[in-house]
């Protein structure tokens, strides 16, 4: 997931934009869609295919090398909304089950 950041002689790390980036998607992962350990793996380990990808096609001419890597792009972002639709579905079925807990608790305080 995080690859380990260089020292100075004195032991010091010494991180890169690389590395505040992955832990940036690694807290927005577990922060925003709460994912879990696994999950936030799968996820930072998509993300940096997707950042190669990106590379390489920046790195090329090749429309055909584009093409392809378009694809795979496109198969890698479908996989990352995947994950958070699930999350998402997750979410709204038991913001669901709340609000109808919510709902018959309010009609017993508060009868009609």
């Amino acid at each position: 997931m995080l690859f380990p950041p260089e020292r100075t002689s004195g032991g010091v790390r010494l991180y890169t934009p690389e590395h505040v980036e992955v832990l940036r998607r690694i807290v927005d992962a577990r922060d925003v869609l709460g994912f879990s350990l696994q999950e936030i793996s799968d996820y930072v380990s998509i993300a940096k295919k997707l950042d190669e990808h990106r590379a390489m096609y920046r790195s090329t001419e090749d429309s055909a090398l584009k093409l392809q890597q378009l694809r795979e792009v496109h198969e890698i972002t479908g996989k990352q909304l995947e994950m958070i639709d699930q999350k998402f579905a997750k979410m709204l079925k038991l913001r669901k089950e709340i609000e109808q807990l919510h709902q018959r608790v309010s009609e017993i305080i508060e009868p009609q």
